[in-house]
Formats: structure tokens, sequence, C-alpha cells
């Protein structure tokens, strides 16, 4: 046989109590660095989250009007327009659909269920139901369930119209036209510029 196998058989049979201690030992040493690694991870994630909330409850209470919106899209667009060579004096109106649309989480929960029956004349007929059901989800925070925000997109642009000097040239209101749709992703006809 091994002579160091020989040795540690001969340990754990001559030293049985020892082997007890040090197993308690190892197991204290494993809990100890658990419990220390949870206090230190977990609060620095929970301090992480809770300003997440902060911040996304901010958002949405801080959430502008149709009207700010829009004067906000028109002063951006009057900015830049009246930077473009051979344009001057640019009167813009905005017209978007909604404020910021929040997106929330959901489970969508969708049920199929086909049923075969036959009458006792003989007749077969095949029964289906549909039904799908979309649940939000919640979190808790300070004893109150609150919806699960993932995203906020920015409201839909309806129209634009676009009175400036600098126009009237047919190359130069196309360009005006094509970098407006492409600033608000939106089709052209939904632009109008005209000369002042």
């Amino acid at each position: 046989m091994n002579p160091l196998r020989n040795a540690f058989q001969n340990f754990l049979q001559n030293n049985h109590q020892k082997k007890k201690t040090i197993i308690l030992l190892l197991a204290a040493l494993g809990l100890l660095f658990i419990f220390i690694s949870n206090l230190l991870f977990t609060s620095k994630t929970e301090e992480i989250n809770e300003e997440i909330i902060l911040n996304d409850e901010k958002q949405l209470s801080d959430s502008p009007t149709i009207n700010e919106i829009e004067q906000m899209y028109e002063n951006n667009l009057v900015q830049l327009l009246n930077e473009v060579s051979g344009i001057s004096n640019v009167d813009v109106i905005v017209n978007v659909d909604s404020t910021y649309i929040q997106i929330y989480d959901s489970n969508e929960i969708s049920r199929k269920q086909t049923t075969d029956e036959t009458d006792t004349n003989g007749g077969k007929r095949k029964v289906e139901d549909h039904t799908d059901e979309r649940i939000t989800s919640y979190k808790r925070k300070d004893n109150e369930d609150v919806p699960v925000h993932i995203q906020t997109k920015k409201p839909i642009i309806r129209g634009v119209l676009i009175a400036a000097n600098g126009v009237e040239d047919i190359e130069k209101n196309r360009e005006v036209v094509e970098s407006v749709a492409k600033l608000f992703d939106i089709p052209t006809y939904r632009i109008s510029v005209i000369a002042k």
C-alpha cells in the first residue's frame, strides 16, 4: 500500500475528534464568508435598484404636456433651420399625437382549448376556444405594488408646417422636407413647407 494513504487513514482513525473539529471550523468559516458577502453586495444592489426606481418615478411624474413637447420640437427645428444656408426667418408648427408613451412589463397568457363532440345521432363537431390575456407585472416598493416600467417612447408626430424665407426654390424646399422627414422619422406627405 501507499505510505501516504496509510498515514491519512491512520490520521482519520486516531484523530476522530480532531476531524470533527476541523470540519465544524471549515463549515463555520464558509457560513461567515457567505454572510459577509451577502451584507456587502446586497446593500449595494438594493441601493442601485432604489436609484433606478426613483429615477423612473421622477421621469414619470415630470412628464411634459403635449404643448410643451410641441414647443420643444418647434424651437429645436427653428434653431436648426435658421442655421441652414439661404433659409431665414423660420416659423414652425409641430403637431404630436400624444405625450411620451410609457411601456410596462406584462405577462401574456394564451390558452387554446379544442373539444371534439359526438352527439347521439352520430354527428361530430369540433369546438375551439381561444383566450388571450395580458397581465401587467408589478414590483413591491414601500408596501405598495407599482407596475414594472420598461421603456418610454417618444410621441408620434402627426404633421409639421414650416414657413420660411428662402424656400421658394424647389430644390431647397425638397431638402427641407427630406431633412425633417429623416429627423422625425415621418413620411414626407406629413410635412408642408411654404415660403413667406
